[in-house]
Parts: structure tokens; C-alpha cells; sequence
């Protein structure tokens, strides 16, 4: 932008009216307060130099009063697991405790919300940065601050997580029906139906750039300024800023019949459709501020600098997540009335297929195969458990506002068992519609069975996620013949929720950056594994995601973070290689090895706490050698035991029930054990083939013996396949399934 242009929006800036009156306040409050902001993540200063910008519009009262009663919530704050320090907390924090006391910062938070809802938050943090350094160069008032892009993300990241509960969706879809309703035969080609990075729903950077500062100027002087786009991209966005929070009035030139919003005698803002633009092809629209004679004061248009982006993701809740899915992904070619049967079929076949999927998905134990590099028998108990009823209720969920019939649901469920998905034989209404296809039918099922695996997931209709980009389904879904098992890994429900809350995409490399994360908190909401807690390992199904309300907020300090990531196990900690306690007659079983306390500890980083857990371990009562001592603590982590517990096989009930035999016999290559560290060696152990650990009773020291076993950490010279007995089967009858098996065995009591 030139000189004159910069000149000229300078003269232009002083005529806002000030709204921001001086407010003083003792320096000590103003410490608190700043620290206040700090443990959110946000900055003082930061949230000044935005507030310096975006405080400058006055939001529309009504509005203003539902963002209020919308976010303004005071919910009990839920311990994420005893004695851990971090519990989930819901509500305002110091960034919108303020905004709510303050219409200057109001403003802010509303208008930061509205831009984080519909837009990738580091692109965003990385835009708006770009835009005050361009506003520092063209000289503008009060423009004379650098900002950090660490600290903008950190009050994006502040005000998504606490104004979540605000509807900007229920605004975007208003102005979609508009768009759609005045204009629908131009949606056949390109639609805001049908693409997940519509170009209706994305701001270009110098659009931001231009709307920062030409917005308020037009709220300020309605009667002498007004603002003209070129093209329709962003302008769903345009019209929620311009009319919704700040009263302006908008037109939409569209070819087929103009849009208003507001009234329509002299519109302050100008949106151009022509019938011939094509987002594929206009990517560069300008953004003119003109005066009263339409005389241009400033245009803006893009720069050569491609290295600043800002993506657009369009945030919908996952209440009727699906059928939204569903419904842009069908009318992609032709409108299809609401009303039409095919969205019946289709929402049902999809919960029948993910009903067929789940009964041959299924977790490989660790040591799976033999020695010729045949894959030995995998048990039931690894297949997956998805109970039907938590399909039913997510496919309930995810297509609400499609009924739903389940003797439907379990007559198409029948009929295509076995059956490769490619080769299903398709209602009717499917069959005779030519907008659907597989692979829109299977991303349906994968997200049902995906949801299905979401623990509490009647308390997650409000959870926003970003309209997905097809496909999203498991890979190995391709080729699938309907028949055979599909083998999952143990980050397949967790991974793929993490990636639907940041809008990644399975397979996606930022994925891989998320191998040690136990919880991640998006937008206000957080998912994690269920080994966070006190349960005994046997009492926990690692299939089940846990995602609930609220930001990981630590007890002690108020800090919050959105990612809680294991921490490195101190080295040396495992020094203890197994012995054998007794190889012959019978013995008693016990447990050896007492954990005699547990503690949870975290650690602060820039974005994320960093927990581990320390096992005080007393084994007095155990022969120990001479250079052993009987007290020692070893350290574990809640990934890490997630990680482990989806390769254990889990022992069945028997007819003996939890009923524990006093003592019992050892038959031949049968020993007793304890000791934790079986990753490193197996010392004297090494010579029999079914181990039994002696940790009955003790969930906290059979979840330490866990971390002991897994062949990723260490080296596991002798390979064993875990066998971790749950209440409701005996020790005897636990041992005996062991018996049965090929191969090497450890058996935990």
C-alpha cells in the first residue's frame, strides 16, 4: 500500500468516535490481573494492543446480551482423576471475567471469538500479527506496538475455550439459508453446501486487514462511508461481522435477486456476485472504502507474500454433525429437498455398516506372532467391544433430525454382513439417487463407529467440530472384504477424535506429533484416554475415548494448558530385572510386590502440563538378594498405560466367579514371579513358559507391572503374551487359559 493510501487512513482514523474512556487502577491489581491472564495462556499486553483495535466497535445490543447469557456459566469444575492436580474448568476465565465487566473488552472477546469459531486459530494468530505490523508500517494512530505470535495464539486460544457455548453456527447457518434461499440455482457448480473450505467461509489476509480498520470507520460515519467488496469469498463471514455484531447494513448484489440484511435504503456494505465468478479461478477480490459520492478513500487487495495464509474451518456441533455432512456432500450436483427419503437410507445404512464393521475390528496383542511369522489366534475378548446400543445412540446423535427406525437399522446390518462394502446391494432411494456413492456411505459409518467409542456422548451434542474433509474413513477400509478382521491400533478412536476437534486429517504428519499426548482440549473441550483415573486396569475398556467440557486447569496454581503430554520416565528407575518366587507345588495367591502409595506430578511448559506418576514399591515380605533393597519407586505415565493395556489380553468370567483360592498348584513350567522391569531381561524366569505375577489384589502395582512389558521401550529378549485377569475369573482358571495357548505367557493376577 502506497504512501498517500497510508496518509490517507490516518485522516480517516481519527474521526471514530472514542469509546474507550482512561480508566486508572492501583499497580498491584494490575499485576494480579496480568498474572491473572498468564495462567490462561493470554497476555496483558496483548489483549491491550487487540482491544486498541477491535474495542473500537460497538456490538450490537441484543446481540451483546446472548453472548452474555451464553458464556456467563458457572460449572463445578470435574477432576480429570484423584490426586492428579488438574481438574476440567468451564466458564470465564480472566480474559472474558473482564470482557464482561468491561464493554471495551467485550467487544474484543466477541469479535476474537467470531474470528477463532470460523477460522484455523494459528493462521488466524499468524494474519493478524502480519496485519498490525503492516498497520505499524503505514504510520496509523496508536499503531506502534509489535506483538508476539505466540501471544495473539494464546488469547485466540484463551477466548475459543471460554465463549464456546456461543452459537456462531446458528448465525452462519442463517446466512447460509439467505444465500441459498435467494439463490439456489447457482449452487449446481460451486456451493457452500458441499465444499468443507467453502470460499464463502474464508477471509482472505488483506480482507482481514481492510475490515480491522474500515468497519468501525463506517459504524463511526454511516452517512459518509461505506464499503464495497468484489466478489462473494468470505462473505457469509462479512455479513456476521458487518450486520450481526456491529448494525451495519449489508447487500448482497447477487445475479439472481439481491440479499439485504438490515435495511435496504442505503446499504453500508456492498457484496458483488457476478454470475460468472468461479473461486477457483478469483482469488484475489479487493475491498474499497468509498465516501458519500462513491469516490474510492482506500482499496485493499492482495500482496505478493504468499507466506501469510488464513485458512477458513467452518465449526458445526456435533448434535446432527453427520446429517450436515450428508446434506452438503448430496447436493453437491442438484438441491435435494430436506425432505427427500434418500437421507433416511442413507443414515440408516451408515449405522448398519458401522454396526458390520465393529464386530471385526479388533486390537492385535502384543507377540502375536509365531516364530515362522504366522499371526497366531487373536481371542475374542481383543475383538472390538462396541456395544450395538452406543452405535444406535451415536448414530442418533450425528443424524439428529433423521428418525432413525433400529429394526431397520438391523435388517440392512444383516444383509450386508460378509458383504465387501463396494458390493452392497443399496435401498432404493440410494440406489436410485445419483449423488450418492461408497465412499460418502463409509466416512458416514466410520464416524458413527468413531463416536460409538466416545464415552458419555449424550453430554457432547454441544462439542464444535470443523466441518471434515473428505474421505476421513480407515484406510483399510479400501480393500476390505467384509469378512476378514481389521486389525486397530491403540490411537485409532483417540487419534481420530483429536483430529476432528483441530480439523487434521487421519494420516495427517501433525498427527504423529500427538504419539505422547493423554489429553487434548480444543475450543473449550477436551478428549483424553481413559487410563487417567484410579481404576484397576481390569475394570477399564482402552477403546473408550473420554471427551467432556471444560480446559486442563491446575488445582494448586490456576494455570490452564490444552495439551497434557507424558513426561520422559526418569532413566535407571527400572533396575530390577524378575526373579522367581517358587517353580514347584503350590503356592498362594498374593501379591509380593506392594505399592504402598502412588503420587501424580505435572511440570508447566509454554502449552502443556507434563505428568508422571511415582510407584513407591515395598517387596519386604519377598526373598530378596542380597543387594536388594526392599523400598523403591518406579514411574509410569497415562499414555504409556494406555498404550499397553490395548495389547493385553483380558481374561473371561468362569464359573468360579472372583473367588480366590487359597493356594493352588504349579505344573510343570508353571513358576511364580514378581518384579517389574520384564522389558530389559528376565533373569532366572526365562526358563518357563507361563509366569504368574503375584500383584493380586493391588490395582495400582498391576498397573506398574504393565509398563514393564512393552517391547517398544525396551528390548524384551524373551517374548510373552500378557494375559491381565479381571474380576469375575479365578486365578486357577486364568492360568489354565494361559496353559492352553502357544507360546510364553505372563499371567497378572
Amino acid at each position: 500500500m502506497s504512501l498517500p493510501v497510508a496518509a490517507q487512513l490516518s485522516l480517516e482514523l481519527t474521526q471514530i468516535i472514542p469509546v474507550r474512556a482512561i480508566v486508572t487502577t492501583t499497580f498491584q491489581k494490575a499485576i494480579e490481573f496480568a498474572r491473572s491472564l498468564q495462567k490462561t495462556g493470554s497476555d496483558i499486553l496483548v489483549e491491550e494492543d487487540l482491544a486498541a483495535i477491535f474495542g473500537r466497535g460497538k456490538i450490537v445490543r441484543q446481540l451483546e446480551l446472548q453472548f452474555r447469557q451464553a458464556i456467563n456459566v458457572s460449572i463445578q469444575p470435574v477432576p480429570i482423576s484423584p490426586r492428579n492436580g488438574i481438574e476440567l474448568t468451564c466458564g470465564p476465565g480472566a480474559t472474558v471475567g473482564r470482557a464482561l465487566k468491561d464493554n471495551y473488552y467485550l467487544a474484543t472477546v466477541i469479535q476474537l471469538s467470531f474470528l477463532s469459531w470460523f477460522h484455523e486459530k494459528s493462521s488466524l494468530a499468524g494474519s493478524l500479527v502480519d496485519c498490525i505490523e503492516k498497520r505499524i508500517r503505514m504510520g496509523l494512530p496508536d499503531a506502534n506496538t509489535h506483538i508476539s505470535y505466540e501471544g495473539v495464539l494464546g488469547t485466540l486460544d484463551a477466548c475459543a475455550a471460554e465463549t464456546s457455548r456461543f452459537g456462531w453456527d446458528a448465525l452462519a447457518s442463517i446466512v447460509q439459508g439467505s444465500f441459498l434461499n435467494s439463490t439456489r440455482t447457482l449452487f449446481t457448480d460451486y456451493t457452500l453446501i458441499r465444499d468443507p473450505f467453502d470460499p464463502f467461509m474464508s477471509l482472505a489476509p488483506h480482507m482481514l486487514l481492510g475490515l480491522m480498520d474500515s468497519l468501525y470507520l463506517v459504524q463511526s460515519l454511516p452517512e459518509d462511508r461505506f464499503i464495497i467488496l468484489e466478489s462473494p469469498q468470505g462473505a457469509v463471514l462479512v455479513v456476521i461481522w458487518a450486520h450481526f455484531l456491529l448494525g451495519l447494513s449489508v447487500v448482497v448484489l447477487a445475479p439472481e435477486r439481491d440479499i439485504f440484511f438490515g435495511e435496504s435504503g442505503k446499504p453500508q456494505v456492498v457484496i458483488k456476485w457476478k454470475p460468472d465468478w468461479d473461486p477457483m479461478k478469483d482469488t484475489t477480490p479487493s475491498l474499497e472504502l468509498l465516501d458519500r459520492n462513491a469516490n474510492i478513500v482506500l482499496k485493499y487487495v492482495p500482496e505478493d507474500n504468499t507466506m501469510i495464509s488464513l485458512s477458513g474451518m467452518e465449526r458445526i456441533r456435533l448434535e446432527g454433525y453427520a446429517k450436515h455432512l450428508l446434506r452438503r456432500y448430496l447436493n453437491k450436483a442438484m438441491i435435494m429437498p430436506d425432505n427427500d427419503p434418500a437421507y433416511k437410507e442413507c443414515a440408516e445404512m451408515a449405522t448398519a455398516m458401522a454396526i458390520s464393521m465393529s464386530k471385526l475390528l479388533r486390537r492385535v496383542p502384543y507377540f502375536s506372532q509365531a516364530q515362522n511369522g504366522t499371526l497366531l489366534d487373536i481371542p475374542l475378548q481383543c475383538y472390538s467391544n462396541t456395544e450395538q446400543w452406543r452405535i444406535f445412540d451415536s448414530g442418533e446423535l450425528l443424524f439428529s433430525g433423521i428418525s432413525l427406525e433400529k429394526n431397520v437399522v438391523n435388517l440392512y446390518a444383516r444383509s450386508i454382513a460378509g458383504v465387501p462394502f463396494d458390493k452392497i446391494q443399496f435401498p432404493p432411494c440410494i440406489r436410485s439417487s445419483q449423488c450418492v456413492d461408497i465412499q460418502i456411505l463409509r466416512d458416514l459409518a466410520w464416524l458413527v463407529l468413531l463416536f460409538a467409542n466416545v464415552n458419555g456422548l449424550e453430554s457432547c451434542a454441544s462439542v464444535p467440530l470443523p466441518f471434515a474433509s473428505l474421505p476421513f474413513y480407515n484406510k483399510k477400509l479400501d480393500n476390505w472384504d467384509g469378512q476378514s478382521p481389521l486389525d486397530i491400533e491403540s490411537d485409532i478412536w483417540f487419534g481420530d477424535v483429536v483430529g476432528l476437534l483441530r480439523g487434521i486429517s487421519p494420516g495427517d504428519s501433525e498427527q504423529k506429533n500427538y504419539a505422547a499426548v493423554s489429553l487434548i482440549c480444543e475450543h473449550g473441550w477436551s478428549a483424553y484416554v481413559g487410563s487417567f483415573g484410579d481404576q484397576d486396569p481390569g475394570d477399564i475398556n482402552c477403546e473408550l475415548v473420554m471427551l467432556k467440557e471444560g480446559v486442563p486447569t491446575s488445582v494448586r496454581s490456576g494455570e490452564r494448558k490444552y495439551q497434557i503430554i507424558d513426561a520422559e520416565l526418569p532413566r535407571g528407575a527400572r533396575i530390577r530385572p524378575p526373579s522367581v518366587v517358587e517353580k514347584e507345588g503350590v503356592y498362594e495367591p498374593r501379591c509380593v510386590s506392594r505399592v504402598t502409595n502412588r503420587e501424580i506430578f505435572y511440570s508447566t511448559r509454554a502449552t502443556e502440563f507434563r505428568q508422571l506418576a511415582r510407584y513407591d514399591v515395598d517387596e519386604s515380605g519377598a526373598n530378596l538378594l542380597p543387594n536388594e533393597k526392599p523400598q523403591f519407586s518406579l514411574f509410569a505415565s497415562y499414555r504409556l498405560l494406555h498404550n499397553i493395556l490395548w495389547h493385553v489380553i483380558k481374561s473371561v468370567p468362569c464359573e468360579h466367579g472372583s473367588n480366590i483360592a487359597n493356594e493352588a498348584s504349579l505344573d510343570l513350567g508353571v513358576a511364580t514371579a514378581r518384579g517389574f522391569y520384564w522389558d530389559g531381561g528376565e533373569g532366572d524366569a526365562r526358563d518357563y513358559r507361563i509366569c504368574i505375577c503375584l500383584v493380586k489384589g493391588d490395582k495400582h502395582a498391576r498397573w506398574l507391572l504393565l509398563t514393564g512389558i512393552r517391547p517398544d521401550g525396551g528390548f524384551m529378549r524373551h517374548q510373552r503374551r500378557v494375559l491381565l485377569r479381571k474380576d469375575g475369573c479365578c486365578p486357577n482358571c486364568a492360568v489354565y487359559y494361559a496353559s492352553r495357548q502357544p507360546g510364553k505367557w505372563l499371567v497378572i493376577l
